[in-house]
C-alpha cells in the first residue's frame, strides 16, 4: 500500500467516527496512521504532503454535504459547487497537512519521542486555529466525534471541545 494510500485510508477512517456512520470509537486510533507516516517521511514537505491527502479525504467525506448545500440554496452550477467544495475541502486540509509537517519537524529537531509528546498539543491548537481563522470553522473537531460518551466529554467543562480533541489525540502515543 503507498504511503498516500495509507494517509486516505486513515483520512476516511477519522471521517467514519463522525456522524453517519458515527463509529466515534475510531477517532481514537485513526491519526496514528498519519503520525507514523509523517514521523517516517523524508523529510516535512513530505510528511505535510501526505497530511494534506490525509485532510483531503477526512473533509471530503465529512463535508460531503456540502455540495448539494451549495446547490440548492446557493444557486451554484454543477461546476461552480464542485469548485467551491473543492478549495473550501483544501482549506480545510492545510491544517492536517501543518500538523504532518510539524511532526516531522518537531522529529527532526528533537526526536520521535518528543514530536510524540507534542503532537496531542499541536493537533488541538491547529484545530483551535481554524475554528477562528478566517471567520472560523469548528466543526469535525476531533473532541465533537465523542459526544455519544458524556463520561468521555466532561473534560469539557474544563477547557471545551478542544481538551477533548487534546485528550483523545493524547491516546495516539499510547
Amino acid at each position: 500500500m503507498t504511503r498516500a494510500l495509507v494517509a486516505a485510508a486513515a483520512g476516511a477512517l477519522l471521517a467514519a467516527a463522525f456522524p453517519m456512520p458515527s463509529v466515534s470509537l475510531l477517532a481514537w486510533v485513526a491519526v496514528a496512521p498519519l503520525m507514523v507516516l509523517a514521523l517516517s517521511a523524508s523529510g516535512p514537505l513530505r510528511a505535510g504532503a501526505e497530511g494534506l491527502v490525509f485532510g483531503l479525504a477526512f473533509h471530503g467525506l465529512t463535508f460531503f454535504w456540502w455540495y448539494g448545500l451549495l446547490r440548492a440554496f446557493g444557486g451554484l452550477s454543477v461546476a461552480e459547487a464542485g469548485g467551491v467544495f473543492l478549495l473550501l475541502t483544501g482549506y480545510l486540509a492545510v491544517y492536517a497537512a501543518l500538523f504532518g509537517a510539524g511532526l516531522a519537524a518537531l522529529g527532526r529537531l528533537r526526536s520521535a519521542s518528543a514530536a510524540l509528546l507534542l503532537a496531542p498539543a499541536l493537533w488541538a491548537a491547529l484545530e483551535m486555529i481554524r475554528g477562528r481563522a478566517f471567520t472560523g470553522l469548528p466543526w469535525s473537531v476531533l473532541g465533537a466525534s465523542q459526544q455519544p460518551w458524556p463520561a468521555c466529554i466532561q473534560v469539557a467543562d474544563l477547557g471545551g471541545v478542544t481538551l477533548v480533541s487534546f485528550v483523545v489525540a493524547a491516546t495516539w502515543m499510547q
